[in-house]
């Protein structure tokens, strides 16, 4: 997120623990301003604002033209996942695009989260397009998923076109 504002984009995200927002911003030096005006508080700095719930209570007008997912997904057991792909789909504009990274993994062998998203599930989605750009096998680098009990991990990159 730091680099995007970096490159001055503005950037909005949200996170459903406050002490990881205020984590973020103490990491990247910077004091946020909070408002609780609306449904979701907000921290923001350096054109960086995050709101805090659930993100299923945030909504934004507009539409979002670009999204970057790296770790909501894979934070949801399988049969919430739809739900959270129809509520983003509402945020962005009719031609939004983006990134989401998943993990891949034998779900039976390790109960998440985070949670396995296999090639099949993002296939079956009515709201986007899904195209995977890269899968790693990253197992050799998270010896703590090893611990749990897996075999393999792979992390996958897909670039996301929405509906």
């Amino acid at each position: 997120m730091s680099w995007l504002a970096a490159q001055g984009f503005p950037v909005v995200g949200v996170e459903l623990e406050p002490s990881a927002a205020q984590a973020f911003f103490d990491e990247a030096g910077l004091v946020p301003a909070t408002d609780d005006s609306g449904p979701l508080r907000s921290f923001s700095a350096g054109g960086i604002t995050i709101f805090v719930g659930d993100f299923f209570d945030f909504e934004q007008l507009g539409g979002f033209e670009l999204v970057y997912d790296r770790a909501a997904l894979i934070a949801l057991p399988r049969e919430m996942r739809p739900a959270y792909l129809e509520h983003l789909s509402r945020l962005l504009a009719p031609a939004a695009r983006g990134l989401l990274v998943t993990l891949e993994y034998a779900q039976a062998d390790m109960p998440g989260p985070p949670f396995s998203v296999m090639p099949d599930e993002l296939d079956d989605s009515p709201a986007f397009d899904f195209e995977c750009l890269a899968r790693h096998d990253v197992i050799g680098g998270h010896p703590r998923f090893a611990d749990k009990g897996l075999t393999w991990l792979n992390e996958a990159v897909y670039a996301l076109q929405r509906r």
